[in-house]
Order: C-alpha cells, then sequence, then structure tokens
C-alpha cells in the first residue's frame, strides 16, 4: 500500500457556479480534484487551467441519467484508487 496522505476530493457538477468555487477553495486547499462535467467541457479545462500545479486536477464527462456516463466515471475512480493504494 502507497503511503499517499494528500487527501482527494470528488466534486459532481465541477464546471458550475458553486461547484467550479468548490474546486478551486478544494485546490487552494492543497486537494488534488476530480470533478464532473455535464454541458460545459470548456469551462472545466479553464477550472483544471486556473488550478496550482501543486494540484493534480481531473474531470470527466458524467450525465446522471445515462448509465453508461456513470459507469465510466465510476470505472475511472477505482483505477485512481488502486493507483493510490
Amino acid at each position: 500500500m502507497k503511503n499517499n496522505s494528500k487527501i482527494k476530493a470528488l466534486v459532481i457538477g465541477g464546471s458550475g457556479s458553486l461547484g467550479s468555487e468548490i474546486c478551486k477553495h478544494m485546490a487552494s486547499q492543497n486537494y488534488d480534484l476530480y470533478f464532473s462535467y455535464c454541458k460545459n467541457k470548456d469551462k472545466a479545462k479553464a477550472i483544471i487551467n486556473d488550478i496550482s500545479p501543486e494540484c493534480k486536477a481531473s474531470c470527466g464527462f458524467l450525465e446522471l441519467n445515462d448509465t453508461k456516463s456513470i459507469n465510466k466515471i465510476v470505472q475511472h475512480l477505482i483505477n485512481c484508487i488502486h493507483m493510490i493504494y
């Protein structure tokens, strides 16, 4: 098991008005982030570009009405957990 004490955060709807502020705040507190977007891929990319390079940040498309979209995000998160631990 890797000893990785940095806190990770998942933000659903991270490209929205409130979600983007949550992402920015968590990054300012040195969290690594994974957040979802639905309609605004460009804003999601801009959020990643605005986050400090000391914080790892990535995003993915998530449509909560689409099972395939949910499964893809879940699989990505499982892969991330395996890389951490």
